[in-house]
Protein backbone atom coordinates (compact mmCIF):
# COMPACT_ATOMS: atom_id res chain seq x y z
CA UNK A 1 0.00 0.00 0.00
CA UNK A 2 1.30 3.28 -0.74
CA UNK A 3 1.31 5.93 1.91
CA UNK A 4 0.50 9.30 1.08
CA UNK A 5 2.38 12.49 2.17
CA UNK A 6 2.14 16.17 2.46
CA UNK A 7 5.44 17.99 1.66
CA UNK A 8 6.03 21.48 4.12
CA UNK A 9 8.44 23.90 2.71
CA UNK A 10 9.85 26.98 4.86
CA UNK A 11 13.24 27.88 5.66
CA UNK A 12 12.58 28.26 8.91
CA UNK A 13 11.86 25.81 11.31
CA UNK A 14 10.00 27.02 13.67
CA UNK A 15 7.28 27.64 11.16
CA UNK A 16 7.77 24.43 9.46
CA UNK A 17 7.60 22.46 12.18
CA UNK A 18 3.98 24.58 13.69
CA UNK A 19 2.99 23.67 10.21
CA UNK A 20 3.66 20.19 10.50
CA UNK A 21 1.71 19.34 13.58
CA UNK A 22 -1.33 21.48 12.85
CA UNK A 23 -1.74 19.33 9.41
CA UNK A 24 -1.05 16.21 11.72
CA UNK A 25 -3.82 17.38 13.67
CA UNK A 26 -6.12 18.03 11.30
CA UNK A 27 -5.42 14.41 9.62
CA UNK A 28 -3.58 11.59 9.79
CA UNK A 29 -1.74 11.86 6.64
CA UNK A 30 1.91 11.76 7.13
CA UNK A 31 3.87 15.18 6.82
CA UNK A 32 6.99 15.90 5.55
CA UNK A 33 9.62 18.83 6.05
CA UNK A 34 11.22 19.52 3.38
CA UNK A 35 13.73 22.04 1.15
CA UNK A 36 12.95 23.62 -1.75
CA UNK A 37 15.83 21.53 -3.69
CA UNK A 38 14.85 18.31 -1.87
CA UNK A 39 11.42 17.88 -1.37
CA UNK A 40 10.96 15.23 -4.30
CA UNK A 41 13.66 13.05 -2.57
CA UNK A 42 11.80 13.19 0.42
CA UNK A 43 8.95 12.05 -0.45
CA UNK A 44 10.59 8.72 -0.56
CA UNK A 45 8.21 6.94 -3.19
CA UNK A 46 4.97 7.74 -1.59
CA UNK A 47 2.21 9.77 -3.22
CA UNK A 48 1.98 13.49 -2.32
CA UNK A 49 -1.41 14.76 -1.64
CA UNK A 50 -0.52 18.54 -1.01
CA UNK A 51 2.67 20.93 -1.40
CA UNK A 52 2.52 23.80 1.36
CA UNK A 53 4.97 26.66 0.69
CA UNK A 54 5.94 28.80 4.00
CA UNK A 55 6.15 32.89 3.63
CA UNK A 56 9.85 32.04 4.48
CA UNK A 57 10.74 31.28 1.08
CA UNK A 58 12.56 33.64 -1.56
CA UNK A 59 10.78 34.46 -4.68
CA UNK A 60 13.87 33.88 -6.32
CA UNK A 61 13.09 29.96 -5.42
CA UNK A 62 9.26 30.61 -5.18
CA UNK A 63 9.65 30.18 -9.56
CA UNK A 64 12.05 26.94 -9.94
CA UNK A 65 9.67 25.54 -7.44
CA UNK A 66 6.58 26.32 -9.13
CA UNK A 67 8.06 24.99 -12.00
CA UNK A 68 9.55 21.57 -10.71
CA UNK A 69 6.21 21.21 -9.35
CA UNK A 70 4.29 21.42 -12.60
CA UNK A 71 7.25 19.12 -14.16
CA UNK A 72 6.39 16.56 -11.17
CA UNK A 73 3.01 16.67 -11.36
CA UNK A 74 0.68 19.69 -12.48
CA UNK A 75 -2.88 19.01 -10.29
CA UNK A 76 -0.15 18.85 -7.60
CA UNK A 77 -2.50 21.18 -5.07
CA UNK A 78 -0.45 24.01 -3.70
CA UNK A 79 -0.85 25.87 -0.72
CA UNK A 80 0.95 29.29 0.09
CA UNK A 81 0.73 29.87 3.96
CA UNK A 82 0.79 33.40 4.80
CA UNK A 83 0.65 37.07 3.17
CA UNK A 84 2.28 36.92 -0.03
CA UNK A 85 1.54 38.64 -3.06
CA UNK A 86 2.59 36.36 -6.29
CA UNK A 87 4.62 37.94 -8.92
CA UNK A 88 3.42 37.42 -12.34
Amino acid sequence: MQRHVIIVIDPDATLASRLEEEIQFMDDTQVCVSGVDEWRDRCAGRRIEALFVGPGVADSDMRALMDDVASFDPNLPIVLVGDRPLAA
